[in-house]
C-alpha cells in the first residue's frame, strides 16, 4: 500500500488529523501550494507533509513537467511565520 494511502487511512481513524492530498502538480504548483498551506491559518500542533515524485541527482523533486523543485526551497517555504513553533521531521526516501 502506498504510503500516501497508508496516512490517510491512520490519520483519519486514529489521530484524527487533516489530510489533504494534490496530485500531478508541477514544480511551481508544488511551491505554490506548499506556500498556501504554510500561510494558512488553523495549525494545530504537529505537520507533516509527505511528497511523492521522482527526482533528479541533484537531490531536487521534479514536478509532472519535469522541472525541478528544490527540497531546501520547501523547508524555507515550511519556516514561516504561522508555523515557527509547530514541529517538523523531515526525511528523505530514496529507492534505486
Amino acid at each position: 500500500m502506498e504510503l500516501v494511502a497508508l496516512l490517510v487511512m491512520y490519520s483519519k481513524i486514529i489521530i484524527n488529523i487533516q489530510v489533504t492530498e494534490r496530485y500531478d502538480l508541477t514544480s511551481d504548483e508544488i511551491i505554490s501550494e506548499v506556500t498556501a498551506f504554510s500561510q494558512s491559518a488553523g495549525h494545530r500542533q504537529m505537520v507533516a507533509l509527505v511528497i511523492q515524485a521522482h527526482g533528479d541527482k541533484r537531490g531536487n523533486i521534479l514536478g509532472v513537467d519535469n522541472s525541478p523543485c528544490s527540497v531546501q526551497k520547501i523547508v524555507d517555504v515550511l519556516c514561516s511565520p504561522q508555523l515557527r513553533n509547530i514541529p517538523k521531521v523531515k526525511t528523505k526516501l530514496e529507492f534505486s
